[in-house]
């Protein structure tokens, strides 16, 4: 169910590429969207749809056949920098070109707000579409494929990009996830230029962008999705025209929580009756917590964690948070919220070099590091809005 209704959003605040009036998302293009073969006898219609560069709006979107309404949007919304500028969300699959530096940068570094609203859905189309794999009665008990809703926010704070996303679920099912990335864009902005040009005058062999196009028509969407598909499944064939890569994507925290409502725990715990065993068997768990000492010498004792003994102190702390966010969610079950953080960052942009020369020498130091910076903590009962 909640890849169907992100597919959705994805699909028509990303995806759409009908060019009209200079505009990302219009009318038009959702109509020659959806009306693909991909989506067969799928009908789709819309009360308005509204927009600039910097925004657009669709209210009343509905996907139906002649008698039944499979799925309706109340209302989908993006405000950001040229969030629906044609041309600057498209220039990489029509041209194979990155935007220019400065929108990069202004997209980046100015705040990004979507949403989609009471987006409902039908359990016979559901179903259908699942292959019948779920349970009518358990989702009508539950009522969760009505009134869901979706935020997605980015904000650039002290130079780190912060990423949020809500999903609600009929206010009864909250999961929220947010990440935080720390990087030069001016150096991977100048990584990613250099490379695309490496790949198009000495990979391909082409003289110029212009010879280039007079391959295909018009856009160069076929030779994009064929470099993807290469590079994804083929990477040691760009090796040699890598650019030295002397950047870094810190990542600092990634965070995930889920909360419910008591009518939907109450709700479950009927359906699911061995929950209430588990949460019992937790709560024995918790009766005692070992103090420092005794968790270093239970460490010490075991064979199999020898080499975690150079992170003892670390451990011990992901210890005692996870055993107080676990006293307290046995007591008073409503949801949980981890968080893991790297301090002072784990750069995850790969060296393609010792990737691909020693992959396990290079998975097992890039291991090592992200332990060593590693810290965990855990949150009964997090409030998510």
């Amino acid at each position: 169910m909640q890849k169907i209704y992100i597919s959705l959003f994805l699909s028509i605040s990303i995806s759409l590429s009908a060019q009209s009036n200079k505009l990302y998302v219009t009318e038009e293009a959702i109509n020659n969207f959806f009306n693909s073969d991909e989506f067969g006898l799928l009908e789709v219609s819309m009360d308005t749809v509204s927009g600039s560069k910097n925004s657009f709006l669709i209210k009343g979107l509905r996907f139906h056949d002649s008698n039944n309404d499979f799925v309706t949007i109340k209302s989908i919304s993006c405000r950001g920098y040229k969030v629906n500028d044609y041309e600057f969300n498209t220039i990489f699959t029509d041209q194979f070109k990155l935007p220019p530096l400065n929108d990069v940068k202004n997209s980046i570094t100015r705040p990004l707000k979507c949403n989609m609203d009471n987006l409902n859905l039908n359990l016979n189309f559901l179903n259908t579409q699942l292959g019948e794999e779920i349970d009518e009665e358990i989702l009508e008990s539950f009522d969760l494929y009505n009134d869901i809703s979706l935020k997605v926010e980015s904000k650039y704070l002290n130079k780190k990009l912060v990423f949020d996303t809500t999903i609600n679920l009929s206010s009864e099912l909250l999961l929220n996830y947010s990440l935080s990335l720390e990087f030069d864009l001016n150096d991977l902005y100048a990584f990613m230029d250099t490379f695309i040009n490496n790949v198009v005058y000495d990979y391909w062999g082409y003289a110029s962008y212009d010879e280039l196009y007079s391959d295909v028509e018009e856009k160069t969407s076929e030779i994009s999705d064929d470099f993807i598909w290469e590079l994804t499944s083929q990477p040691e064939n760009f090796i040699e025209y890598m650019p030295n890569l002397e950047s870094y994507v810190n990542l600092h925290n990634f965070s995930l929580g889920l909360s419910w409502s008591e009518n939907f725990y109450k709700e479950l715990n009927e359906e699911f009756p061995e929950i209430e065993i588990g949460l019992l068997t937790l709560s024995g768990f918790t009766q005692s917590k070992l103090n420092k000492e005794q968790f270093l010498m239970m460490l010490a004792s075991q064979d199999q964690l020898a080499p975690l003994m150079m992170m003892q102190h670390k451990l011990y702390d992901i210890y005692e948070s996870a055993f107080n966010a676990a006293d307290v969610f046995t007591k008073n079950p409503k949801g949980m919220q981890i968080k893991i953080s790297f301090d002072p960052g784990l750069n995850i942009l790969p060296d393609y070099q010792s990737l691909i020369s020693n992959p396990e020498i290079y998975g097992a130091s890039m291991l090592m590091q992200s332990l060593m910076s590693l810290d965990v903590r855990f949150k009964a009962n997090p409030i998510i809005n």
